[in-house]
């Protein structure tokens, strides 16, 4: 395979001394000279029997990504736009493949992309940096997967510039049979290139800009060509444009070592390599925040305090990790304002004058919200797909979440096949000063366990494709299937509504779908866990119960019912609910996978609501346990509760961190296990103080997600209530 890398010069599109804003059209012609010379090294390349065709990173702008001069959506290239179009019209003529490093635009976002363009003109595959440094974060959309595309040549992998600089990235490629790893890049630096060349055993392309000056920065290196043994078999000049050519075998093994197949069997270097690894052994790389960050004084931004990725300080948010055995749960709890909201006094007219500067706000929000979730979970080493389940609170939906704004964020990336279990709600507290209170989960696995996660439409349910939610999420791991049910309606698949206006039809029209998905999932009543049913009002809550009762018996899921939450007086809906259920699956002989689900009994009554129930069900790897609703005790005295009008007491916030810590002792669980705390505050002060006092009865904080709500009616003068998950490894303490 003869491979050609055009090492062109970066696309000038403004001159540095020009003050104040850029105009972009100048700029593109500017940029039109540097680019069409970039073509004719490229024809000149194909003519001398290239096959494949490598540029430089970003070639149609070198405008810096964090330049606030201008917005770089101005000069990104859609897809289908004609600078692509050139590209495949090149490949096309000369039957050649073309790697084309773009800024590019899709769905409202720019993404720094490398594009696969075959010998027929058609797209292969867009790969978009993944890696991002601080410059570049604030524009652009990181990607998320390494797909390896195969060719006539061999098997082909894309990276973009930084992305080498993190082992990860190539090993992914390599294990997913990549032979060449193409890198446009505008920082090529030799020594890691050589690196990631030796330690997987695959070859690497990496064509590098020229700089505006003339000459490649002295701590960069020019273009190259690295075989399978980290030898560089071609290099360009440091201070001029040239076509680097030279002919590569990818699919050659490296060289033998350690005498290869002696031990092993297998004569192929690469193959031992990657058998050798112990990729469960590697978890301060993919889980947590790692010790090594303890060591530095200030954070990115300069302040004091640890550089974390995943919370972002401003927004409040917590991120906790808990170990399911063959997976990792990631909850990301607390989510808030990220940016600062300067509208957060301010209601919606429908002749603001500052409508159109709100929305820009809010897209800016969304994207900060959508960047904190992603970095959340790939700290997991999942990817924004691991997400099932997204409960939002707003009290501005419209307006202050933008819910279209983010749905078309999220359906971006998830991909087309792919949705999460959205609930969205519109009762946060005005006065809590936030756009919205939003609480997210994912399974991540664990490396060689056999898993799946994937998003259906019941049959008994509508289809929420158009709010870019799925009626339910199945995720797949050995022992058992997790099911995350979304947004049930008293509606039929064809969104028709069902019972009218009577209420106790609704109801129980809705708890028998619930119990209808999960029989199409392949299980029972019995394995629905977790029910929260949002409903207008405590005699609604009342009704939920008894329908619960009716349906399930004594043994009926864990219950967090909210009451005068959900819906405006003129709704025909009586209630939204959201479930939860864990089906077993491949039950071990001996039945070990399997358990009994029921009310755990060996925890005081007197100090819990009527309403409280707890289930705790037996699977192969682990116990689930689920328990509902804590609040403050029947028996607290009244001047331990808020009276009309005035703030909850901090006592209250203290009487529910001790419940759930007694439960906790009395079913032999330890805090360590608990991956969610998920509750109402009906005071601000409630909101703020129960995280404390739940530190000091030695629950963990991270786990916390409350929602600063209206108060509830049926909380009785309360103001709190609160239900807990926790997951027990089978073997340790319960």
């Amino acid at each position: 395979m003869k491979i050609a890398l055009i090492q062109s010069s970066q696309a000038i599109a403004y001159d540095p001394e020009e003050p104040g804003d850029v105009d972009a059209k100048r700029c593109r012609e500017r940029a039109a000279g540097v680019i069409d010379r970039g073509f004719t090294m490229m024809e000149s390349a194909a003519g001398d029997g290239a096959d494949l065709i490598v540029t430089i990173e970003a070639f149609n702008s070198s405008v810096s990504p964090a330049d606030p001069r201008y917005e770089l959506a101005d000069f990104a290239e859609s897809l289908d736009g004609p600078l692509v179009g050139r590209f495949a019209s090149l490949a096309r003529q000369h039957g050649v493949h073309v790697v084309a490093g773009l800024y590019t635009a899709r769905e409202g976002r720019v993404y720094n992309s490398a594009i696969l363009i075959g010998p027929d003109g058609r797209t292969i595959g867009v790969y978009d940096k993944t890696h991002l440094p601080a410059g570049e974060e604030a524009a652009i959309t990181p990607g998320n997967a390494y797909p390896v595309w195969a060719t006539d040549h061999g098997n082909i992998g894309l990276l973009v510039c930084w992305d080498l600089q993190y082992p990860e990235a190539a090993r992914e490629l390599a294990l997913g049979g990549a032979d060449l790893i193409v890198c446009p890049t505008w920082g090529w630096e030799e020594r890691y290139g050589l690196c990631r060349a030796y330690e997987n055993g695959v070859a690497i392309a990496a064509a590098m800009g020229v700089p505006a000056s003339g000459e490649i920065w002295e701590f960069c290196d020019p273009s190259a060509v690295v075989d399978q043994n980290g030898c560089v078999l071609a290099r360009g000049p440091r201070n001029e444009e040239a076509v680097i050519a030279v002919e590569v075998d990818i699919r050659c093994e490296p060289a033998p070592q350690y005498g290869s197949g002696a031990v092993t069997g297998w004569s192929s270097m690469r193959r031992i390599r990657m058998d050798r690894r112990r990729p469960f052994t590697y978890l301060q790389a993919t889980v947590g925040e790692p010790p090594l960050f303890s060591r530095y004084a200030e954070s990115p931004d300069g302040s004091s305090g640890t550089p974390v990725a995943p919370p972002v300080p401003e927004s409040g948010a917590r991120v906790r990790y808990t170990d399911m055995g063959p997976v990792v749960r990631v909850d990301v709890n607390g989510i808030g304002s990220i940016l600062p909201d300067p509208f957060s006094e301010v209601r919606d007219p429908p002749d603001d004058p500052d409508r159109d500067r709100k929305e820009e706000w809010i897209r800016r929000e969304n994207l900060a919200i959508c960047r904190l979730l992603d970095r959340a979970v790939t700290g997991a080493g999942g990817s924004f797909r691991s997400f099932c389940e997204w409960t939002v609170t707003d009290h501005w939906f419209h307006m202050r979440y933008g819910a279209g704004d983010i749905r078309d964020k999220r359906k971006a990336l998830f991909g087309p096949d792919y949705r999460a279990a959205i609930s969205s709600l519109n009762w946060l507290d005005p006065d809590a000063g936030l756009s919205g209170a939003m609480q997210a989960t994912a399974y991540v696995p664990r490396a060689g366990t056999p898993f799946r996660q994937y998003a259906w439409r019941p049959k008994a349910m509508a289809d929420y494709e158009v709010f870019g939610v799925a009626c339910a999420v199945t995720t797949e791991l050995p022992g058992c299937r997790l099911l995350h049910i979304a947004g049930v309606l008293g509606v039929d698949a064809e969104f028709n509504l069902v019972a009218g206006d009577d209420p106790a039809r609704q109801v129980r029209h809705i708890l028998e779908t619930i119990v209808a998905v999960v029989t199409e999932a392949g299980g029972e009543a019995r394995d629905v866990l977790r029910i929260r049913p949002f409903v207008r009002s405590p005699e609604l809550a009342r009704l939920v119960r008894a329908t619960v009762a009716d349906i399930w018996g004594d043994e009926h899921p864990s219950l967090m019912v909210a009451d005068d939450m959900s819906f405006s007086p003129d709704s025909p809906y009586h209630g939204e609910f959201q479930a939860f259920a864990a089906i077993p699956a491949d039950v071990a002989a001996d039945g070990s996978a399997d358990g009994t689900a029921g009310a755990v009994a060996t925890f005081g009554a007197a100090a819990m609501p009527s309403s409280f129930t707890a289930v705790r069900r037996r699977f192969a790897h682990f116990d689930w346990v689920q328990a509902a609703e804590f609040t403050a005790p029947d028996d607290t005295p009244s001047d331990r509760l808020p009276a009309a009008g005035r703030p909850a007491s901090a006592d209250e916030a203290t009487e529910v961190a001790l419940a759930i810590r007694g439960f906790l002792e009395a079913n032999e669980i330890s805090p360590g296990h608990v991956a969610l705390v998920y509750g109402y505050a009906g005071s601000r002060e409630t909101w703020e103080r129960f995280p404390v006092v739940a530190a000091r009865a030695g629950l963990p904080v991270d786990a916390i997600h409350l929602v600063p709500s209206r108060p509830m009616a049926g909380l009785r003068g309360r103001s709190l209530k609160a239900e807990l998950t926790a997951i027990v490894p089978r073997g340790e303490t319960r």
